[in-house]
């Protein structure tokens, strides 16, 4: 070789040393980054404008953690009471009225002892022609009779017949009670018979 090659070799190797150690002391050699092509490569910008900042990432929640703050949040929902349904006034109750005494039966008045009379019925008369009786006292009439007459109250609703028989005397005996108050007339219902005075006079009391 000649002089002027070994001068270019020896000023190569010169210029190498002398940049690898201006890198060393830089903190030693960085490969170059490579420039992404393609849709990722970054838009280029003009001098003097202003690179814009990446956008920021957002992060997506986790299917579990954004179901949880809602179930959460429902559980915290506390349920409205249900109103309890307005009870009806008991209806007033109307005092019991307290039973009437029952009055006490009156005694039942004992019967009256029957009165018995003797009378005696002939053509015009009834002797005696008068009798006395209270009311519902039973009167008995013991006939002693001449001929054929009858015994008749019509007030009283009495009239029994009285005979004499084959003879033209015989003998009844009669009873009733009296029922009503006051005087009645007693006579005989033979045509003429009262006319003539076969009448009496019963008065009830």
């Amino acid at each position: 070789m000649d002089k002027v090659t070994w001068g270019i070799i020896i000023a190569a190797v010169a210029f190498a040393v002398i940049v690898g150690g201006y890198f060393i002391l830089k903190g030693g050699y960085q490969a170059p980054t490579p420039t992404p092509t393609g849709p990722l490569a970054p838009e280029k910008v003009a001098p003097g404008e202003q690179i814009p900042s990446p956008p920021e990432e957002v992060s997506l929640p986790d299917e579990e953690e954004a179901i949880a703050p809602a179930l959460t949040e429902e559980q915290m929902i506390t349920p409205e009471p249900t109103p309890e349904p307005e009870s009806e006034p008991e209806p007033m109750q109307e005092p019991t009225p307290e039973p009437e005494p029952t009055p006490e039966p009156e005694p039942t008045p004992e019967p009256l002892p029957t009165k018995e009379i003797s009378m005696t019925a002939r053509n015009f008369a009834f002797i005696p022609n008068s009798a006395t009786v209270q009311k519902g006292q039973e009167l008995k009439i013991n006939f002693s009779i001449s001929g054929t007459h009858t015994f008749t109250i019509d007030e009283l609703g009495v009239n029994y017949s009285l005979s004499g028989g084959y003879y033209g005397t015989g003998s009844k005996t009669v009873s009733f009670i009296p029922d009503k108050l006051g005087t009645f007339e007693y006579y005989c219902a033979i045509p003429g018979h009262r006319a003539n005075g076969m009448l009496g006079s019963l008065k009830v009391e």
